[in-house]
């Protein structure tokens, strides 16, 4: 989950009963640490290998795509949401502004310029929030994105 030694999401997470883990998260440099999901819906859930092979196959094309390779983390998680989002093969995009943000960790404030910056990188044509609903609305630069499933 590249969580990394910040204490936070590790502590957000245990409070959320999410995630358990015995020991403290790592120290920076460190190698990882042993935690066990707790998540009732993801417990549940059995997908073949083949399943979350193709799945993670499909983040890291998204991912390591030539445009987001020199973004950092937050960046490249929001393009795997909003391609994610948005219909195979469509042109635009629309997801609710606030799930956005909780998806990727940000406030509507950062939100705004990690858009900005998938926008200046090429990955995004362009986006705006619909005034109406508040609904952030985008246009990925190459719509023939893969498909997840």
């Amino acid at each position: 989950m590249r969580l990394s030694s910040h204490i936070t999401p590790h502590r957000e997470l245990a409070e959320a009963r999410w995630l358990h883990s015995p020991a403290a998260p790592p120290a920076a440099g460190h190698g990882g640490f042993t935690a066990q999901l707790l998540d009732a819906a993801v417990l549940t859930q059995a997908p073949a290998r083949s399943d979350r092979a193709r799945a993670a196959d499909w983040a890291l094309r998204v991912c390591r795509a030539g445009q987001l390779r020199p973004l950092g983390p937050v960046p490249r998680l929001l393009a795997l949401a909003l391609t994610a989002q948005a219909p195979a093969a469509a042109e635009n995009g629309l997801g609710e502004r606030d799930q956005l943000a909780y998806m990727c960790g940000l406030t509507t404030r950062e939100l705004t310029h990690v858009l900005d910056l998938l926008v200046d990188a090429g990955f995004l044509q362009s986006w705006q929030f619909d005034p109406s609903t508040e609904d952030a609305v985008w246009s990925l630069a190459t719509p023939d994105h893969p498909t997840a499933y």
